[in-house]
């Protein structure tokens, strides 16, 4: 049976030089006070940090690695800070629990964690613009990177996502910081 890592590799191969994949996640867990998601340091592992497209290139999904040379404290406070400005019924990091953004879509509609106890147990949360507030329970962020790409996620169900937002073919394109 195919891993959910596996499904993706061969949705979008990783890039041959991708940017900060590589890192003590020890480390990085220690600054940040909390262990991170294992599908999450899987990604950023194979693919670093960038965005994941589909044919129409002003969608894309892009995933922020906190082993760029950034203090991970400095950067999840910097991908929290909008959320900060938002009226939210969740705290945000360093409150706990709270949220720890991790990405963005489209450049507008914030990607974070609900860190509340195990990693395993977190429920991402996707800030819409348009729909403010929508929690994914019960999926890791490998099965929902797959789901978006394969236009069967949560948030197409909901139509907060178009069904043709992400079609293929698709890429990632790593970023710098």
């Amino acid at each position: 049976m195919a891993t959910p890592l596996s499904r993706l590799h061969a949705l979008v191969p990783p890039p041959a030089n991708p940017f900060y994949s590589s890192g003590d996640w020890s480390l990085v867990e220690q600054e940040l006070g909390l262990r991170l998601p294992d599908d999450y340091k899987q990604l950023i592992e194979s693919y670093g940090q960038g965005m994941f497209q589909g044919r129409r290139k002003y969608s894309g999904l892009n995933i922020t690695s906190f082993l760029c040379p950034v203090s991970p404290v400095m950067l999840a406070e910097a991908t929290t800070a909008a959320l900060r400005s938002l009226e939210l019924e969740y705290r945000v990091y360093p409150q706990m629990p709270g949220l720890l953004g991790f990405g963005v879509y489209k450049d507008v509609d914030f990607l974070a964690w609900h860190v509340d106890g195990p990693a395993i147990h977190w429920n991402i949360i996707f800030q819409d613009v348009e729909t403010g507030t929508n929690e994914i329970p019960n999926m890791g962020l490998i099965d929902l990177v797959i789901s978006i790409l394969e236009g069967t996620s949560p948030l197409h169900t909901r139509g907060i996502i178009g069904a043709e937002e992400m079609e293929g073919p698709h890429s990632f394109t790593p970023e710098d910081a």
